[in-house]
């Protein structure tokens, strides 16, 4: 009963998406008409794919950890007791929430994968998983990091401009000076 109304609720969710997708690119459509050349053709549904996978990855995640409860309740129901199913159960059941968990983070991991082909499979995954747990200015990819970083004011108050060799110093009253050539401007 339970995997019925699982799957079933996915399949709504799966036509809810595609039928909404179809009126946005309708609508879509009406507003910028293909050119002439185009030909017969046919829109991509790619969030309906998206979510159409990725609801396909949750049932999966729900089948593997209630496929030997249910089995188990029909032995028990039957009368007969399988160790074997017991440890099974036992070990798959709790693992839904981390499988939840990895299906969730799957869309980001794919992401970076897309954006950062440089990046090793470690890494990939250390980013997407530790995603969640970061500030979104922990984000910022190497180069721009490097920038700012070299941006940033020294201990001294002295602040680097990369576009020209120029300083900026903040004196104790709060003004800046620039101070470009050995020569300060006020």
């Amino acid at each position: 009963c339970g995997f019925g109304i699982a799957t079933g609720a996915m399949f709504l969710v799966y036509l809810h998406v595609r039928n909404q997708e179809k009126r946005t690119l309708k609508y879509a459509a009406s507003a910028m008409p293909l050119p002439s050349d185009a030909g017969d053709h046919k829109p991509r549904l790619v969030i309906t794919n998206r979510v159409a996978t990725q609801g396909l990855w949750y049932l999966a995640a729900f089948y593997i950890t209630w496929f030997f409860a249910t089995v188990s309740t029909i032995l028990e129901n039957l009368g007969l007791y399988q160790y074997w199913v017991l440890v099974i159960l036992a070990f798959t059941l709790p693992l839904q929430g981390f499988l939840n968990w990895i299906i969730y983070i799957r869309p980001r991991f794919i992401s970076y994968r897309a954006k950062h082909a440089e990046w090793s499979l470690f890494y990939l995954v250390y980013r997407a998983f530790s995603a969640p747990f970061r500030s979104e200015a922990d984000d910022v990819d190497a180069t721009t990091r490097q920038a700012i970083d070299s941006n940033k004011t020294t201990k001294s108050g002295m602040k680097s401009n990369m576009s020209g060799g120029n300083l900026a110093a903040m004196d104790k009253s709060g003004m800046k000076s620039n101070i470009s050539g050995g020569n300060l401007a006020a």
